[in-house]
């Protein structure tokens, strides 16, 4: 905030304000010096939008060296494009090298809810690394906090390349948060080809899948555990 008096021999004293929210207090004081006038200026800020579960993104329809709406990044390094080397489709998020710097780089998603989520709070996601030369530090981080503080959920002293993989992880001891989730590269930034990672999700945990081999005609999958496991048990008494 700045103050112009419009009377050339009056002056202004501005004191901003602390942090945000907060208030400004803007003091204009007489040609006289005696007769004081104070304004305060009050300063909010908007709540950030929430995401419901399950949050997916996949990157479609995110341009070239961009970042989907309400993505945050400290670089440009940071920027979808055309491939598919995590082992989703096309496109991708990826880090990249250039520029050289070295820092930590972070992409953040945006706010989630999980307030009110009572399943199993699940993550997975696809990646690849590019390794070029030295060692970084490449992780995947959670906050509950708005980025105050963040817990490390995978970290990898990278010293090679890394080939595409499917991570998963168990997020209930996150549920009833409101939950941010961050890609983080630490060192030289030179030191990497690229690292790309896709098909980011957050939800209920997938059901695994059952085998079906030994399913015979008209035969249900509880019908199959109960005569796999009465087998088993006549096979132990014969033996």
């Amino acid at each position: 905030v700045v103050g112009t008096p419009t009377d050339p021999n009056a002056t202004v004293v501005v004191t901003p304000a602390a942090a945000l929210p907060g208030i400004t207090v803007v003091l204009v004081t007489a040609e006289d010096g005696t007769t004081e006038l104070t304004y305060t200026v009050e300063f909010t800020v908007a709540p950030p939008t929430l995401y419901e579960l399950p949050f997916a993104e996949d990157f479609t329809g995110v341009a070239t060296g961009a970042i989907p709406t309400d993505w945050t990044r400290t670089h440009s390094h940071w920027g979808v494009v055309a491939t598919n080397n995590a082992g989703g489709t096309s496109p991708e998020m990826r880090f990249y090298w250039s520029p050289t710097t070295t820092a930590t780089f972070r992409l953040t998603t945006p706010f989630i809810d999980a307030t009110n989520f009572d399943g199993d709070l699940y993550m997975s996601f696809r990646h690849r690394l590019d390794w070029y030369s030295n060692t970084f530090n490449i992780s995947a981080q959670i906050t509950t906090d708005a980025g105050a503080t963040w817990d490390v959920l995978w970290n990898v002293n990278a010293t090679a390349d890394i080939p595409a993989q499917l991570l998963e992880f168990d997020l209930n001891d996150y549920k009833g948060e409101i939950i941010q989730i961050a890609f983080v590269y630490v060192g030289n930034s030179y030191d990497v080809n690229y690292w790309n990672f896709d098909d980011l999700y957050i939800g209920e945990a997938p059901v695994k899948s059952v085998s079906y081999t030994h399913l015979r005609a008209h035969e249900t999958v509880l019908d199959l555990v109960c005569r796999l496991l009465l087998e088993k048990k006549k096979k132990q008494m014969n033996d």
